[in-house]
């Protein structure tokens, strides 16, 4: 699936992440969100909803995912998609390995 021009992906790689906070983080800088928004799945449904240009999140579920940052990530995919249902600038695509369970993308 190609990119739609003049809109911003932002790339969530499980291997690449710690843990929730890490998550909450990196989401933060790429979004350009203050930090101290909430490190919690309420605050990362406000913020969400804020987006104000076209964005992708690029949730990568795929390589050796085991460990806290891919369980945070898998505990947020349903707060991103409901996000993304309410706000038209945002969409959410999620890459999983094979055999791995859930969707593959909104």
């Amino acid at each position: 699936m190609g990119r739609d021009k003049g809109v911003r992906e932002v790339r969530l790689v499980a291997a690449g992440l710690t843990g929730a906070r890490d998550v909450h983080d990196h989401l933060a800088r790429e979004l350009g969100f203050p930090s101290y928004y909430g490190h919690n799945l309420a605050a990362l449904a406000d913020c969400l909803g804020d987006v104000c240009a076209p964005t992708c999140l690029v949730v990568d579920l795929t390589g050796p995912t085991a460990g806290a940052a891919a369980e945070a990530l898998e505990r947020m995919v349903p707060v991103m998609r409901r996000a993304a249902r309410e706000n038209p600038l945002l969409s959410v695509r999620v890459v999983r390995s094979p055999g791995r369970r859930g969707g593959s993308s909104l």
